[in-house]
């Protein structure tokens, strides 16, 4: 397409009808958008929260089959670098896609506000993130992922000094 072309395309003006109509449309698809991205979070961490145990346990029958202070090393180093794959996909891809969900969805309440709905009409997003702002909601992932890592680490020195 030339740009000649591309300059006479133009979409129809939108009534206000049509405009409060589009906005709500959109609102409801953030919101459920919303809903579904923390879903998957939830069963993500819970995943996680199932495998690293169970790669635990089976580190201790390992541990009780033969029992090598380096194997039990190995395996400890495999259970953080399991840990940290998980956190970096968790906290740099869908927790990032649900901090972009809640700005539109922050957007779009902003823009049914300036069309004359009343604050208490809507505003979901905005009273949770009064609670709950992207910065604490990061920080309790970061913790999330931080204190059951130290833990870890803990146990390992712990462990490879009385042995």
């Amino acid at each position: 397409m030339s740009e000649e072309q591309s300059k006479k395309l133009t979409l129809p003006k939108e009534t206000p009808k049509e405009k409060v109509k589009r906005v709500f449309q959109e609102y409801k698809l953030v919101l459920e958008t919303q809903m579904h991205f923390n879903d998957m979070l939830m069963k993500y961490r819970s995943l996680a929260f199932t495998v690293i145990p169970a790669l635990g346990g089976l580190a201790v029958v390992i541990l009780d089959e033969f029992v090598n202070v380096n194997i039990a090393i190995g395996f400890a180093f495999l259970l953080f670098a399991v840990w940290i794959g998980i956190f970096l996909v968790d906290f740099c891809y869908y927790f990032r896609m649900l901090l972009g969900a809640v700005k539109r969805s922050e957007e779009l309440e902003e823009e049914i506000k300036e069309m004359g709905f009343s604050p208490s009409f809507l505003g979901l997003t905005g009273h949770i993130n009064k609670k709950m702002p992207a910065w604490a909601a990061t920080l309790v992932v970061l913790l999330f992922y931080l204190v059951p890592f130290l833990v870890g680490i803990g146990v390992l020195v712990y462990f490879s000094c009385i042995a």
